[in-house]
C-alpha cells in the first residue's frame, strides 16, 4: 500500500483491514481486539462458546466498533478450516492475525496425562500453526485449499499432521526436553515456511 500523508499521521489506523483474534471473548484477547477495533479493524471475535462471541461482538457494536461473533475451536481442524474459507468468501481475506487462544491445564508434569498433554498441543501449537499456514495463504491473495485435500505432491499429505502430533512431538519432548523439543518445533516450521510454502505458491 503506497504511503499517504493521513497513514504517515496516524501510522495506526487499521481502517479498511480485517483482523481476526482467537480467544477474543475475554481477557487479553478482548483487549487486544477492542484495541485494534478502535483503531479502525473490522474485528473477528472468536472463541469456543457462540454465545460469549456474540455477546462481546454486541459489545463492540454498541460502542460504534466493528466486529462480528465467529466461533472457532483451535484444536479442531475442521473449525480451522471453517473460519478460513468464511473469511475468504465473507471478506476476500485476512489482514491480521493474533494467535491468543490457549490451552492452560495449570497442572504439575507428575499430574498430566497423556491425553492432557495432546490435547494442550493440539491447541497450542498444531491450532496456531495451522492458523497461521492458512492466514499465509490468505494475506498473500493465493489460491485457497483446503489442507486436508492436498495430494502427497502438495504443500502437506493429509496424514502427516496426525503423525508429527501423536509421535513425533511426544518422542521430541520425553527424549530432548521441552526447552530443546519446542526449539526444534520453531525451527522445522520456519523452515517449513521458507521453503515448502513458496514451492506450493508457484506451482
Amino acid at each position: 500500500m503506497a504511503t499517504t500523508a493521513a497513514t504517515r499521521a496516524n501510522p495506526f489506523d487499521l481502517a479498511g483491514k480485517i483482523a481476526l483474534v482467537t480467544g477474543s471473548t475475554m481477557g487479553i484477547g478482548e483487549g487486544i481486539a477492542r484495541t485494534l477495533a478502535q483503531a479502525g479493524a473490522h474485528v473477528v471475535i472468536s472463541s469456543r462458546k457462540a454465545e460469549d462471541c456474540a455477546r462481546v461482538a454486541q459489545q463492540f457494536r454498541n460502542e460504534g466498533l466493528s466486529a462480528e461473533p465467529r466461533v472457532c475451536h483451535i484444536g479442531r481442524m475442521e473449525d480451522i478450516a471453517s473460519m478460513a474459507a468464511h473469511l475468504n468468501l465473507a471478506h476476500g481475506g485476512l489482514d491480521i492475525l493474533v494467535n491468543n487462544a490457549v490451552l492452560s491445564p495449570w497442572r504439575s508434569i507428575e499430574d498430566t496425562d497423556p491425553a492432557l498433554f495432546m490435547k494442550a498441543v493440539e491447541v497450542n501449537l498444531r491450532g496456531n500453526w495451522y492458523l497461521g499456514v492458512y492466514n499465509n495463504e490468505l494475506t498473500n491473495n493465493v489460491a485457497y485449499r483446503i489442507r486436508a485435500r492436498l495430494p502427497v505432491g502438495g504443500l502437506l499429505p493429509s496424514a502427516l499432521p496426525t503423525v508429527v502430533t501423536n509421535q513425533v512431538i511426544p518422542v521430541l519432548f520425553v527424549a530432548l526436553g521441552t526447552y530443546t523439543g519446542i526449539m526444534i518445533i520453531m525451527a522445522s516450521l520456519k523452515w517449513y515456511q521458507a521453503e515448502i510454502c513458496p514451492r506450493t505458491k508457484s506451482a
